[in-house]
């Protein structure tokens, strides 16, 4: 169980390190929750979530797609 607290705690700190110095989420990461949440019937959040995928991937080819 103490192995399971140090790994929770290492992968903690590499997400804030990774948000906290502007490295930004895989383009692919983005599609996939915006289609989650499009599958949903949650279109509104799915749009919610291109916009910001596409404001750190502008022009992605599947997101804009799915944006349609």
């Amino acid at each position: 169980m103490r192995n399971l607290y140090h790994i929770v705690v290492i992968a903690s700190v590499m997400l804030y390190h990774d948000l906290a110095f502007g490295q930004s989420r895989p383009a692919q990461d983005w599609f996939n929750q915006a289609a989650h949440e499009y599958v949903k019937q949650d279109r509104i959040t799915a749009l919610r979530t291109l916009d910001k995928g596409l404001s750190e991937h502008p022009g992605n080819a599947p997101m804009l797609k799915l944006a349609e």
